[in-house]
């Protein structure tokens, strides 16, 4: 419930406040690394195996920490939801250079599971506030319809862009392109 509630005051913050981001410098691959490592335990419980990778094993880069961590953990929040024991999540991050400047980069995450999947006819809306796929499952796993809202707020800030690919009963993906200053 609390996280709910802190959820709600988030959202009603970046509403009222705007994005205001604070930047520092750090390790992104570690950082997205250890927010994986966070949910571990959680996936162990209901066997879903968790797995990350990174085409590159260190960057030290200037980025928000907390507005991309919320973003990253309500995404795996949901993978961890949706996706039914002895399934799979994948977090995959590599470095890309834009094809129009050689000069910046931006780093892609990808979260994807083996979850229920979402209808193609779905997909547009899952960004909408308090909008909810399936209300029932939702509302079992205590879900009000804000993390993805918040995440494409978050990352739409941080001058990136959030993608969602899936397909029903069979997969869901989140790809997360965020530029980075090196």
């Amino acid at each position: 419930l609390l996280d709910e509630v802190n959820q709600l005051l988030d959202f009603r913050k970046l509403d009222v406040n705007g994005h205001t981001l604070q930047p520092s410098v750090g390790d992104i691959v570690l950082f997205v690394k250890d927010l994986c490592n966070s949910f571990d335990e959680l996936m162990q419980r209901k066997s879903i195996k968790l797995s990350f990778a990174s085409s590159i094993d260190h960057l030290y880069a200037r980025f928000d920490e907390d507005k991309l961590s919320k973003a990253l953990l309500n995404i795996l929040s949901n993978a961890h939801k949706f996706t039914p024991a002895n399934g799979e999540v994948k977090v995959e991050m590599e470095l890309i250079e834009l094809p129009d400047n050689k000069t910046e980069k931006s780093i892609r995450i990808r979260i994807s599971d083996s979850g229920i999947g979402i209808p193609t006819n779905k997909l547009d809306k899952i960004f909408e506030r308090f909008y909810r796929e399936d209300k029932s499952r939702a509302r079992e796993s205590g879900g009000y319809g804000l993390g993805l809202a918040i995440a494409k707020a978050i990352t739409t800030a941080c001058k990136g862009s959030i993608k969602v690919y899936s397909k029903k009963n069979e997969y869901t993906e989140f790809t997360v392109k965020i530029p980075v200053a090196r």
